[in-house]
């Protein structure tokens, strides 16, 4: 039965009604003021379900406006912090029992399922809100019956809405795209459009930003785009080929950090093959692959995404690096075999790694990472799992670290990544490209070769030049154009 308490209806014309006021009781001089609770019923027999309690402003007649419920300071109920050590569903009936959940992940990489809501309370517009409340760790919500996926860095909070069939994310941390985050800065941020924040990543200091092409659906055209107001480009960074290395970078890890997922990485010849997130064992990227060798043909193999044409030259590259001590002091050498390794004839021929053809890699530390760069043809022989496998020709015990693997066809179909300054050949005014300018060449330490190729207009001389940093000395400079 419904029990209605309802104020005074008036029956002068052109009168509002009157006010009815729940209060509760006032608190002595140093008391606080009552508490009111307004509860739905609680069901009647086993299981049953509890009453909701509806608040709604009164109801319009005519052309009249539906009343507000207006609500002063609040709060949502919040269940207590939800640890996650690995990937995982939140508990059945939390998100039925609270408004309000706090997460935190104890590891790195870490899903976080947000499960439905009972089926009573799946009702369009209903409110969850999760948030990430640890200090090191990101995590993502995975919700449920959308399979949209938000990532939560640390002290940020995700807004969910039900939309009838599964769960919406409304915002996370004030912005759900780059548009929103831009035009959320403030002047206080010194005009940046986008600001980063690397306390929030471990080390502190290391999260730049990072634009990466997609692994399983690659694009081949313009990565990064910057257009002037009527579309014409004036910079792009474009990537091409098809890409058929399988995790090249190791980004993608499999069941924990130092597995990789089925099909991808694996061991050649009993080679001890993981996944190494260790600083100073992969080259970029958070993760690289690593390799424990005994005896001889021992390594890696990567199986490609797809079959490659028959008959057609591929361009494998990557850096690899080894425990051995001292310079090309680790033979290796590259083989694709069509038929799960059981062909091991194809070699990579014409190796670019510095060391006049040589197939060597050194060692990691003492001297450098090697760059490893060889050409392979394919035959016309059927093709059921192709591999690609980097292996070890002597049985020295050592670790072998590769990062970077890629293999992209290399013919006339093929067009090589770039990155091009303009586009004024398509229409448009050309775009001209500005070296910086300095009186001096600039501050290279002897022998560091990061900055070989760099180039600035030198304004003493008159000339742009480039730099290329020798041992002994401070600089050579290099006239290209006067």
């Amino acid at each position: 039965m419904a029990t209605t308490i309802q104020g005074v209806t008036q029956t002068t014309a052109a009168t509002a009604g009157a006010a009815l006021t729940i209060q509760g009781s006032t608190g002595n001089t140093t008391g606080a003021g009552g508490i009111v609770t307004i509860v739905g019923g609680t069901g009647g027999a086993t299981n049953a379900n509890g009453g909701n309690l509806v608040l709604s402003g009164g109801a319009k007649t005519g052309a009249g406006t539906q009343g507000l419920v207006t609500i002063s300071t609040s709060a949502f109920t919040s269940s207590t912090t939800q640890s996650f050590g690995s990937s995982a569903s939140l508990t059945a009936g939390l998100v039925d029992q609270y408004s309000s959940i706090p997460v935190t992940a104890t590891a790195s990489g870490v899903t976080v399922t947000i499960p439905a809501p009972a089926a009573v309370n799946q009702v369009v517009g209903r409110l969850l809100y999760v948030a990430n409340v640890g200090v090191t760790n990101d995590f993502n919500i995975l919700l449920t019956g959308t399979s949209v996926t938000v990532a939560l860095k640390p002290n940020s909070t995700a807004t969910l809405i039900w939309n009838g069939n599964g769960w919406t994310a409304a915002g996370a941390s004030s912005a759900t795209d780059l548009q929103a985050a831009y035009n959320n800065t403030q002047t206080s941020a010194g005009g940046a459009e986008i600001v980063l924040r690397s306390t929030l990543d471990t080390p502190t200091g290391t999260g730049g930003l990072t634009i990466r092409n997609n692994d399983t659906l690659p694009i081949s055209g313009g990565l990064l785009e910057i257009q002037s107001s009527i579309g014409t480009n004036l910079f792009s960074v474009n990537g091409y080929g098809s890409e058929l290395a399988a995790n090249g970078g190791a980004e993608t890890k499999g069941v924990s950090d130092i597995t990789f997922p089925a099909s991808t990485w694996s061991s050649q010849n009993t080679g001890a093959v993981s996944r190494t997130i260790t600083s100073g064992e992969f080259q970029t990227g958070i993760a690289g692959v690593k390799i424990g060798t005994t005896g001889s043909n021992q390594g890696a193999r990567n199986q490609l995404t797809a079959n490659p044409v028959a008959s057609t030259t591929y361009t494998v590259s990557f850096t690899a690096a080894s425990s051995t001590a001292g310079t090309g002091t680790t033979p290796i050498e590259v083989i694709y075999s069509p038929d799960n390794g059981t062909t091991l004839t194809n070699l990579c021929q014409g190796y670019g790694n510095g060391f006049t053809n040589s197939r060597t890699i050194s060692n990691y530390t003492t001297v450098n990472w090697t760059k490893v760069t060889c050409t392979v043809t394919t035959t016309g022989a059927a093709v059921t799992t192709p591999l690609l496998i980097i292996r070890q020709t002597d049985a020295t015990t050592r670790t072998i670290y590769v990062d970077n693997l890629s293999m992209i066809r290399n013919d006339a179909t093929t067009r090589p990544s770039s990155v091009q300054i303009g586009g004024g050949n398509t229409g448009g005014q050309v775009t001209l490209f500005t070296f910086d300018r300095s009186s001096a060449a600039p501050l290279v330490s002897g022998s560091d070769d990061r900055y070989l190729g760099s180039m600035y207009y030198d304004t003493t001389l008159g000339n742009i030049n480039v730099t290329k940093p020798m041992v002994g000395e401070l600089v050579v400079v290099r006239q290209i154009i006067s």
